[in-house]
């Protein structure tokens, strides 16, 4: 029979809290099958078959599909051998036969070497994880198929049953023949009377026989049936222990998913409840008949709408707790704008995807195999969060059996709104693409970006919209009366009060003033019974006073209510207290009750007290009686929070609030931000987690979460998080707060970063810093010292951001070392971990904002209309979106195919239109990420796009000549005109949004969006016929383009005629125009690939007097070209994009003025060296012939010198006093070569020596340590036969000429300390000449069979060879001494020729950049030394250079980066604790 390994999943919902799996050893079957099989055996006699059987017991294990396949393999034993054997009569020793005895211990044989094997794997530690493992995979599956051959090679079951009992049978027939026979033979003369008789006898015994075996093989088989219902049992269970298992692996891996307890009967909303019984009928029963109607012209979505506390959520509520009691509710989703989680729209589709998983087991194994491929999907942005974890499994899952009912409440709430937009935009584009039958229920206020939302033509004929608020109120208000009848029927029998209570006349009183929002009754409720004080009755009395609002008439009885309750509750703890005591309770109360209104994220009770610095138990005893609009947990673990967001609002309009001593005040925000500052001077500290190591990355931390919630307790991640948004509404002429904010600038800024880091919070440290600067600024007398730290801190989390989230402690040991000098780098010196950067820090931060690499080829880049959000296109058609604050990415979805040619936002920001020459343009939501419309008509490429100013129309422009206008909403074409001027390469529209001018080979054509033809041509040829340029200045009348030439021309579009015209600028490319026409945006070219963008601004109307205020040098700040560019809104910021896939924000300088010519020749660097003792750098250019001379000191600047021949390269001596340059008149010339020994201090050259041949191979030159002496290894006229020269520094003229004993070409040479002897290496030998006695004391050539690739000393006695061929290269380290060559250590790989490596107490230390960080290893460790500064990197492994530990990063002729590697390894802690991880930037 097929056995099943897997339980099937039944339908049914799972409890929360409920476990899907209990601990069960899915073994347990497989022993008890092997038991059988052992039993089975026993008593045979054949030792080795019963010892294998056994072995199998103790040894199989579970490994998955291999386990199963030997389970079969097992049962199949089982059947055939074993359980034949277990009848009974077959048990006996002496009715086995020899040759099946044979067979038998063949057959135990066999298992014992079964045994052996299983034996061997099991010895191994861990086995389960083994068995995953390939190689123990394969050993199992050797096990199996071995048993698998065995079980082959034996008789089948019939064979041996038949052998067995036929032979037991024909031995007795044979006994009784041969007696036949003896009585026979000894009775010939009786044959024939008893012959009859005889034969009479012979065949009762045969039919005996055959009985017996009948009889055998009847029990034969009632065994084997019942072993196989014993083992069918076994593997039933062991089926369902590999099921359980399996729902237990997978639940783990759903538990990684990031989400909030916001599941419909969380435990964060216990007071919540469904619709009291009765009311509600119409609407319950409208929402159940459409999700119970599955046809496909019932819209998926289904919107509730209505005002605050109408009831949505309590609808909500019902419906979600219904489907899930029948079995339909896949997830529920309810937004809270007072909790953090239940707020944040990046975790409502993991949320749903964690429910939805729990819902199904199929849909869970779909999601669980998204997330095994990206771990991570849960962190990704919300487009491939609802691709990934909802969209592609539910499109997968073939499971459903009805409709899946998905439940979205108080959308509304979702912070920010972009986010509530997002969700609908990817809702609207993706809910018709999954075959499940989905009903998505949303519940919210309505509010505007929501109700746009739904009246886009796409979700409007998604969905199906129910205002709540539009419902007859006689019906709303029957529900109304019939849940106050019921509710306060209980109050009165809880309270022993006599019915009927209230009276009827009250009671309708209280419906009245209920109108239609539920919310009123329900606070009535709560009030009327949660006294303890007063009877019900007298608050009842209290509630039907007539009371005092303003407010509109929609909320009037609601604010009227909460009025009372609040008045109420104060009377009642100034009743409580003394009179002398009673103003400071007033106080208490109103700071309590404002802080638990105001809060961001709710805090428990005990959390709200250290906040503000009040006694505990204050908290509980103020809210007392305020149960009824505050939520008061009994648990004091748990947050303490509004009941209901109307009572916010009520507080927070004073309007609506008009008792004083109630509402929340402009102060109370100046108060909460000052407790937040005292919070975070006190508590904040250096490494909070206490981990001493701050080189650990974050993921690195033991045991994390537990220290940060004793390190970071809630209210101080409170304040963290979210000072800033009470700063940001705090009062500016406090003088105590602006002391704190200063204090706290002074003292806990970069504490405060680390903080924010462990905290997971990074993103948001800029928006707060942003805030804490704008309201800084406000302030009448700033400090600007407290700007300066602002500043430069924003700078630090923007340029080392990454780095930081990633390691918490990288804001002391890399952020604050490669910092330019600034206010921060000042005022926090002692807080760096080390001090280790010698040269290359820059001078200022650069203008540069931030930086993103996109990995496209960036052609377009372009603003929203409030600067928020920049949008960038590609040559591959993709279209991506950032925020111009955080350079945080929402990316949109592949539309075009072909490069983008254009890109336009819609005026409010919310929509993206996207050109490409694919003929195409598509129109975006940009906070969903999906286009809403794909414009198509055009016959060639669009090369121009715009909105019109009420965002309702699109105009294109395209190479195939027409100018046609679009329906946003539909994307149907309403114009189509064609223009005069060839086809349309450009085009712009005035800022008021009435004329629109496009551009051609012979000229402008001005419209207007309605006119069929041109208004006027304006004759002009642009400046070029690719990517043409023209833009409406301020005043909408002027129109400005640069004609061919370079001329900028200004035209009156009204009258057709040109105004101005000035060649001032016909050298420069014209790129973009700042929305306030004062600035110009153009580019500068020189040979080709060097490229300077150049920002002019113009004082007057006069274009001739323009000044150059910015030059943005690419080979500089090194990209590639640029491609587009455009000014901010403001032109406070420049965005520009180049083809190296790069788009940066440069901050535009207020008022500096730089010179115009943006070519400086900057030599190129190329050769960099350093003397022995790490005094002395220098560095040489061949493009550009000179040198520059750098000290390695802080603050050293290059003394830079040209040279008249092309050098090729430079050598320093080991004092660093002198130099030597080694170089040809021409780059490519082979001969002619000149050494020059140059003082380093006045760069006067002291020495040159001409070559007499060919300098082709390499050359090698050696100072001795007096730099008395110096060796360079090619013939000179004094000894034109030698191999190297020995040259007096003093007076230029060689005093020796040595030989090497191979001729091979030298590598390297050193000189002995006192100059008396000179070491070399070639490629075939190693030698020592005395220089003394003009001898060579000792050659070494066959010390180092494996061809020499390179050599580098240490000092004499050390040296570095790399050997072998490039593939397999071995780094090399030696020493020498007694003349003998010894190697002490060794790196084998791919090392490249030029990594730097020291050798450090006889063992090697190699250095490498590996992504964003240096590195040292050698052959038996690895640890990272340090963070390295994008500028540093490019230099590459090959660019390093070492000397002692001086190490040196040659990126820039200005600037050198110079880091002391001693002073590194000094700061870090114990190796063995060193983070592994590098900070590799994506």
């Amino acid at each position: 029979m097929p056995w099943n390994f897997t339980s099937k999943s039944r339908p049914g919902k799972t409890k929360a809290g409920s476990k899907d799996t209990t601990d069960v050893d899915p073994l347990a079957a497989i022993k008890a099958i092997l038991t059988i099989a052992r039993d089975g055996v026993a008593g045979l006699g054949v030792p080795g078959l019963e010892a294998g059987i056994g072995g199998l017991l103790s040894n199989v294990r579970d490994n998955d599909d291999d386990l199963r396949s030997l389970v079969g393999t097992v049962m199949q034993f089982n059947q055939t051998v074993t359980s034949p054997l277990q009848a009974e009569p077959l048990g006996v020793h002496r009715h086995i036969t020899p040759d099946l005895r044979q067979r038998l211990e063949d057959l135990g044989r066999d298992l014992e070497s079964i045994c052996i094997d299983a034996e061997n794997l099991l010895s191994r530690p861990r086995y389960k994880k083994l068995f995953m493992h390939q190689e123990g995979a394969g050993i199992l599956n050797r096990l199996n198929q071995k048993l698998h051959n065995a079980i082959q090679n034996f008789q089948l079951k019939a064979a041996i049953v038949v052998e067995l009992e036929i032979h037991q049978g024909f031995e007795k027939m044979d006994k009784e023949i041969s007696g036949t026979k003896l009585v026979v033979e000894g009775a010939r003369d009786v044959l024939s009377a008893t012959i009859s008789a005889e034969t009479n006898q012979l065949g009762a015994v045969v039919a005996d026989a055959q009985k017996d075996t009948r009889r055998e093989l009847d029990r034969v088989a009632a065994l084997t049936e019942a072993a196989t219902e014993r083992a069918t049992q076994g593997l039933a269970q062991v089926s369902d222990g590999l099921s359980r298992a399996e729902t237990a692996a997978l639940n783990n891996q759903l538990q990684l998913l990031p989400r909030a307890q916001a599941r419909y009967n969380s435990h964060l909303r216990n007071d919540a409840r469904g619709c009291f019984e009765g009311t509600r009928k119409n609407t319950l029963e409208v929402i159940s008949n459409w999700i119970g109607d599955e046809s496909s012209s019932i819209p998926p979505i289904f919107w509730l709408c209505g005002l605050a506390g109408i009831g949505k959520s309590t609808i909500a509520h019902t419906i979600a707790e219904e489907s899930d009691l029948q079995n339909k509710l896949g997830a529920s989703f309810f937004f809270s704008r007072n909790e953090t989680d239940r707020r944040n729209p990046m975790l409502v589709y993991p949320s749903l995807a964690y429910q939805l998983g729990v819902f199904n087991s199929d849909l869970k194994k779909l999601i669980v195999r998204s997330l095994e491929r990206d771990p991570d999907i849960g962190l990704a942005r919300m487009e491939t969060q609802f691709k990934k974890l909802l969209a592609e499994p539910l499109a997968e899952w073939k499971g459903s059996n009805g409709a899946v009912v998905i439940v979205i409440d108080a959308l509304d709430e979702c912070s920010p709104e972009a986010g509530a937009e997002e969700i609908l935009g990817q809702l609207a584009a993706e809910v018709r693409k999954i075959p499940v039958p989905l009903k998505i229920l949303i519940t919210s206020r309505p509010e505007l970006h929501i109700r746009e939302k739904f009246r886009s033509p796409i979700l409007r004929n998604l969905s199906h919209s129910y205002t709540l608020h539009d419902i007859e109120d006689s019906i709303v208000q029957a529900d109304i009366e019939l849940f106050l009848r019921r509710r306060l029927n209980d109050v009165a029998e809880a309270h022993g009060i006599p019915t009927p209570w209230p009276t009827e006349s009250e009671l309708q009183k209280l419906v009245e003033r209920s109108g239609i929002l539920f919310i009123f009754a329900s606070t009535a409720v709560r009030f009327i019974d949660s006294g303890k004080r007063r009877d019900p009755q007298s608050r009842l009395t209290l509630l039907l006073k007539e009371g005092k609002s303003k407010g509109t008439s929609k909320y009037k009885e609601v604010d009227t209510l909460y009025t009372q309750v609040l008045q109420y509750a104060l009377a009642q703890e100034v009743d409580d207290d003394d009179d002398e005591d009673s103003e400071e309770t007033q106080h208490v109360f109103r700071v309590v009750l404002e802080t638990i209104a105001l809060l961001q994220d709710p805090l428990p009770s005990g959390s709200l007290e250290l906040l503000l610095n009040l006694e505990p138990g204050v908290v509980r005893s103020a809210i007392r009686h305020l149960h009824s609009v505050v939520i008061v947990p009994e648990d004091v673990g748990d947050a303490v929070r509004l009941a209901h967001p109307s009572f916010y609002d009520y507080l927070n309009n004073p309007e609506r609030c008009l008792d004083p001593r109630l509402a929340i005040q402009p102060e109370s925000h100046t108060r909460l931000a000052k407790s937040c500052f005292n919070t975070m001077i006190s508590l904040l500290h250096k490494d909070p987690c206490g981990t001493g190591n701050p080189w650990l990355s974050n993921a690195e931390i033991p045991e994390l979460e537990s220290r940060l919630r004793l390190a970071v307790p809630p209210h101080l991640q409170y304040c963290c998080e979210h000072f800033a948004s009470h700063l940001h509404h705090a009062g500016s002429d406090d003088k105590e707060l602006i002391d704190l904010v200063e204090g706290f600038c002074n003292t806990k800024l970069l504490v405060w970063v680390e903080t924010l880091s462990l905290l997971g919070k990074v993103d948001s440290a800029i928006t707060s810093l942003r805030a804490m600067e704008d309201w800084y600024k406000r302030v009448y007398v700033h400090n600007p010292k407290t700007l300066n730290l602002l500043f430069d801190i924003q700078r630090v989390v923007l340029q080392y951001g990454y780095g930081i989230k990633k390691s918490s402690g990288h804001i002391f040991t890399t952020a604050l070392l490669f910092a330019p000098p600034c206010s921060l780098t000042s005022q926090y010196a002692s807080s760096a971990a080390v001090d280790c950067v010698i040269l290359g820090k820059p001078s200022a931060w650069e203008e540069t904002l931030f930086s993103v690499s996109t990995g496209n080829r960036l052609i377009r880049v372009a603003y929203s209309r409030d600067g928020a959000q920049v949008a960038t296109g590609s040559e591959g058609g993709e279209v991506q979106v950032f925020s111009s604050v955080t350079g945080r990415e929402t990316p949109l979805s592949q539309a075009h195919t072909a490069p983008i040619q254009c890109l336009a936002f819609s005026k409010d920001g919310k929509l993206l239109a996207s050109a490409s020459s694919d003929t195409t343009a598509t129109v975006w939501d940009v906070a969903a990420g999906t286009p809403v419309a794909r414009i198509q008509g055009h016959s060639d490429g669009v090369t121009w796009i715009a909105f019109s100013d009420d965002n309702s129309l699109l105009a294109t422009a395209s190479m195939d000549a027409t100018l046609r206008t679009w329906d946003v909403s539909s994307g149907g074409e309403r114009s189509c005109r064609r223009g005069s001027v060839g086809h349309l390469l450009c085009g712009a529209m005035s800022p008021d949004g009435t004329t629109i001018a496009t551009g051609g080979p012979t000229g402008i054509n001005i419209w207007d969006w309605e006119s069929d033809q041109p208004k006027f041509q304006l004759d002009c040829t642009l400046q070029s016929m690719d990517g043409s340029i023209i833009e409406f200045l301020p005043d909408s009348n002027s129109l400005l383009c640069q004609a061919i030439g370079g001329d900028i021309l200004v035209w009156d579009h009204r009258a057709g005629t040109r105004t101005y015209s000035t060649s001032s600028m016909k050298d420069e490319t014209f790129l973009t125009l700042s929305p306030d026409g004062r600035q110009m945006a153009c580019s500068n070219w020189m040979e080709g690939d060097r490229q300077a963008l150049k920002v002019f601004t113009r004082d007057s109307d006069n274009w001739d007097a323009v000044t150059c205020h910015l030059i943005i040098r690419s080979w500089e700040h090194h990209f590639d070209r640029v491609a587009s560019v455009a000014f901010s809104p403001d032109g406070s910021t420049l965005a520009f994009v180049s083809v190296d896939g790069s788009l940066r924000i440069w901050e535009l300088p207020a008022d500096a003025v730089v010179d115009e010519n943006p070519f400086v020749e900057v030599p190129e660097l190329e050769i960099c060296t350093v003397s022995a003792d790490g005094s002395c750098i220098a560095v040489a250019s061949r493009k550009t012939p000179s040198v520059g001379i750098w000290r390695a000191i802080p603050g050293a600047s290059p003394r830079t010198m040209a040279l008249e021949e092309v050098p090729h390269n430079v050598w320093c001596s080991p004092d660093g006093q002198m130099f030597l340059t080694m170089g040809a008149l021409q780059a490519t010339d082979e001969s002619g070569w000149k050494l020059r020994l140059w003082k380093t201090s006045t760069l006067e050259c002291m020495t040159t020596w001409n070559a007499d041949d060919s300098l082709s191979r390499n050359v090698s030159v050696a100072f001795s340590s007096n730099g008395h002496l110096l060796a360079y290894n090619f013939p000179s006229q004094a000894f034109p036969a030698a191999d190297v020269a020995i040259v007096s520094v003093g007076s230029g003229k060689a005093q020796q000429g040595l030989q090497t004993f191979s001729k091979a070409e030298i590598l390297a040479m050193a000189f002995s300390d006192d100059g008396s002897r000179l070491f070399y290496v070639s490629r075939k030998e190693c030698g020592l000449w005395d220089l003394l006695g003009q001898s060579t004391l000792v050659t070494l050539h066959e010390e180092h069979p494996r061809e020499v690739v390179s050599c580098r000393f240490i000092s004499l006695h050390e040296l570095i060879l790399v050997t072998g061929p490039d593939q397999t290269t071995e780094l090399n380290a030696f020493t020498f001494q007694s003349a003998t060559l010894r190697r002490v250590d060794i790196v084998p790989g791919n090392l490249s020729r030029g990594n730097p490596a020291s050798v450090k107490n006889g063992r090697l230390l190699c250095l490498e950049i590996r992504g964003d960080t240096l590195w040292e290893y050698n052959s038996s460790m690895e640890r990272p030394l340090c963070w390295i500064p994008p500028p540093w990197r490019r230099v590459g492994n090959d660019g390093l250079v070492l000397s002692g530990s001086i190490l040196i990063f040659p990126f820039d002729w200005t600037n050198i980066g110079v880091l002391d590697l001693e002073a590194v390894r000094r700061a870090l802690p114990d190796s063995s604790s060193i983070s592994t991880t590098s900070l590799t930037e994506s």
